[in-house]
């Protein structure tokens, strides 16, 4: 599968070696990264926060920072509602989507960054990272891109 995945990318050579790698090893992990998008995050007084609601992955970079910010907004809106435990829901949910819409949407572009969806991505890759490396050298050296 990975073969005919990565068909016709070499990358200098590097994804060649690596497939023929993984054909002579004797146990290799297949791993997928999946998102979790629900809508909604609580039913009745049971509501959800972090990775169990809205599972940004690896790719976010907001994992830890989400759950910790999802729990501070569960506690505040309580807070603020503490006669309707249903409208607080409802308010932390609010209050929570924006953020989460948004990284939920940079972790799918992120991940193009580690692991392109096909070879044009691949490529645009490529040419980007050089760009970015070849500024960040000529500034390092002082002198212009």
């Amino acid at each position: 599968m990975l073969t005919e995945r990565f068909a016709g990318l070499d990358a200098g050579g590097i994804v060649t070696v690596a497939l023929d790698d993984l054909r002579h090893a004797p146990q290799a992990l297949f791993d997928s990264v999946h998102q979790v998008r629900m809508p909604r995050w609580h039913r009745g007084r049971v509501a959800l926060i972090g990775d169990a609601a809205w599972c940004l992955t690896l790719f976010s970079g907001m994992g830890a920072s989400s759950g910790m910010i999802g729990a501070v907004a569960l506690g505040d809106e309580l807070d603020r509602a503490p006669g309707s435990i249903e409208d607080a829901l409802q308010a932390y949910d609010k209050r929570m989507r924006p953020l989460v819409r948004k990284h939920q949407g940079l972790a799918y572009v992120n991940a193009q960054l580690f692991v392109p969806s096909g070879v044009a991505v691949a490529k645009l890759r490529a040419l980007m990272l050089r760009t970015v490396t070849r500024r960040r050298v000529h500034l390092w050296l002082g002198r212009p891109a």
